[in-house]
């Protein structure tokens, strides 16, 4: 496996990685894009262990994205999770890659679940190529099925190696949840250096880059959702132009899958969200606790799907949770 050594911190402390508030606010804007491979897509060829090595680096890589966030200081607006072969969503995001704007300074990462397969090659390819026109944008590989060897005859690995790529690849098989974030943290660093004198070649002195960076970090408020325009300073959905009345209790529950939407929630997760008090102590969800979140899903998913009996917005992960799509 190809393993990489991560540049390190000077607060690299106990093997955990801790970033200060002020070392983030100075940082230029981020957004991470996460191209995974799902479990279920391998599962009707895969033999029990197999299996279970891909919920387990599944499991791992909602922790990978769950503590990334939290170090890095990021809302989940800034993070948008896509499946590997929803070709329509990998080509908008070339799109938005390879736009390019100076004065809009924002570190894109794209974090690639490769799986081996001819098509995993082809969808990295042509990403990473469209992205190229943008000198912001940094690729990282992690390797889900375990299937990337150190043979330097290998197609892709030859690929990696010209592009510059090699030491941007992690394997499951030994990367714990904060070495990725880590070396994400690290490649911040050496954008921002670069970012820094690009703009100067460009005449932008230093108070006005730090304008610069806030002013992006002040991201529009509105998102969309699957025809949903959502206000998040405000709080209010709407659809075609009219304001959704959505329930107090429920309007949380909506952001709370929002704001997590580069996962899946939970069942208890939910409870503890909304009625924390009657999760004290409590480690299992009874039937009456799991009954009454999906009943809030289904009043839900009344007032915001097109069509509630065929959930587009609000899925059902099948023994997890739930999770909103964009």
């Amino acid at each position: 496996m190809i393993k990489t050594e991560p540049t390190k911190l000077d607060n690299f402390v106990d093997g955990e990685f801790e970033v200060s508030t002020s070392q983030l606010e100075s940082m230029p804007p981020v957004r991470i894009n996460w191209i995974y491979n799902p479990s279920e897509s391998n599962s009707a060829n895969s033999t029990d262990g197999h299996l279970e090595l891909e919920e387990w680096a599944e499991e791992l890589r909602h922790k990978d994205v769950h503590t990334i966030r939290g170090k890095l200081g990021l809302e989940g607006k800034h993070i948008q999770m896509i499946e590997l072969g929803d070709r329509e969503r990998i080509d908008a995001l070339g799109n938005e890659l390879n736009a390019f704007d100076p004065l809009k300074p924002q570190v894109n990462f794209v974090v690639f679940d490769f799986d081996g397969t001819a098509e995993s090659f082809k969808e990295f390819y042509d990403l990473y190529t469209l992205s190229q026109g943008n000198p912001f944008n940094e690729f990282l590989i992690v390797d889900s099925n375990f299937s990337i060897s150190n043979d330097p005859e290998d197609s892709f690995v030859r690929f990696l190696v010209q592009a510059g790529l090699y030491q941007n690849t992690f394997s499951y098989n030994d990367l714990n949840f904060d070495h990725i974030g880590e070396v994400m943290f690290s490649k911040l660093v050496e954008k921002r250096a670069f970012m820094l004198n690009y703009l100067e070649s460009l005449g932008v002195n230093a108070v006005q880059v730090a304008e610069l960076f806030q002013e992006a970090k002040t991201a529009d408020p509105i998102k969309e959702v699957q025809g949903l325009l959502i206000n998040t300073q405000t709080y209010q959905v709407a659809r075609e132009g009219q304001v959704l009345d959505i329930p107090p209790q429920l309007l949380a529950l909506f952001f709370h899958l929002l704001d997590n939407s580069y996962r899946v929630v939970t069942v208890k997760e939910v409870i503890e969200d909304l009625w924390p008090d009657e999760d004290d102590g409590i480690e299992e969800m009874d039937l009456s606790m799991a009954r009454r979140v999906y009943l809030a899903i289904w009043r839900l998913r009344n007032i915001i799907e097109v069509d509630p009996k065929k959930p587009s917005i609000i899925t059902s992960i099948k023994n997890k949770g739930y999770q909103l799509r964009f």
